[in-house]
């Protein structure tokens, strides 16, 4: 006798075949969309090779000792060393406009950027060569005119070890400048033309768009979108009000 099958089978059957090869093919789009997110986030961060020899000149040694010096101690990097981020707190009490905490403001456009190693091999932070366009603020007479070049910091980065492992250390929250792009700098002066980035603003497409993203309702979030000359002119309203104390 000849088995019947239920029309509603027939259907169910291909329905089911094309739910699961939907559902996979959404799973794979997802891990590819992350994959993606990954390397776009960790894009920005420079490298620094681990088993890099030091500079052959002795004023270019001297001169990356004493910056590499700074971040001597901390102990974070090693060749078993996988993602890392200090999730500390750095951002509490940082303002959207840190114009006082701030021995430097500029716009500047980020020319390089490289990473390095502190001298005892335990930390990496990034450096970023910027040519200033506009400088908004500055503190007890800072000497950098317009079209100067000055070196930027901020500890992070990524470090490619002998193994071809390459491992990220960054700082929860804070991003990184990149390279030829535009930037509004909030700069902590270290020492001579050196400075540390405090926070920053990416100018794009006449808007802005923070450097650092350390949480919802952050003061950075208040200019995320700002048009570009509404923000400057928010910058210089906090300059002035900074040198009216």
């Amino acid at each position: 006798m000849r088995k019947f099958t239920p029309y509603w089978l027939l259907f169910v059957i291909p329905v089911v075949a094309v739910t699961a090869l939907a559902t996979y093919s959404s799973k794979q789009q997802g891990k590819t969309d992350l994959a993606q997110q990954q390397l776009n986030f960790s894009s920005q961060f420079p490298i620094a090779d681990y088993d890099a020899s030091p500079p052959s000149l002795l004023d270019q040694l001297k001169q990356r000792q004493a910056r590499g010096q700074r971040y001597d101690g901390l102990g974070y990097v090693s060749p078993h060393s996988e993602v890392t981020t200090d999730s500390s707190h750095w951002a509490n009490g940082i303002p959207g406009l840190p114009v006082s905490m701030s021995d430097l403001v500029v716009a500047g456009l980020i020319m390089d950027s490289n990473a390095f190693l502190s001298n005892d091999k335990g930390a990496v932070y990034s450096e970023f060569k910027t040519q200033i366009e506009e400088t908004l603020f500055t503190r007890k007479n800072e000497q950098s005119s317009l079209k100067d070049e000055i070196t930027i910091s901020r500890q992070g980065g990524r470090v490619r070890f002998s193994s071809g492992k390459t491992s990220l250390f960054y700082t929860g929250g804070q991003g990184m400048p990149r390279v030829s792009n535009r930037y509004v700098l909030f700069l902590k002066n270290l020492k001579g033309k050196d400075f540390e980035i405090i926070t920053g603003y990416l100018l794009k497409d006449s808007h802005v768009v923070p450097l650092d993203h350390p949480g919802s309702g952050h003061p950075f979030t208040k200019y995320d979108g700002l048009d570009e000359a509404s923000f400057f002119i928010q910058i210089r309203a906090a300059v002035s009000s900074n040198n009216a104390k």
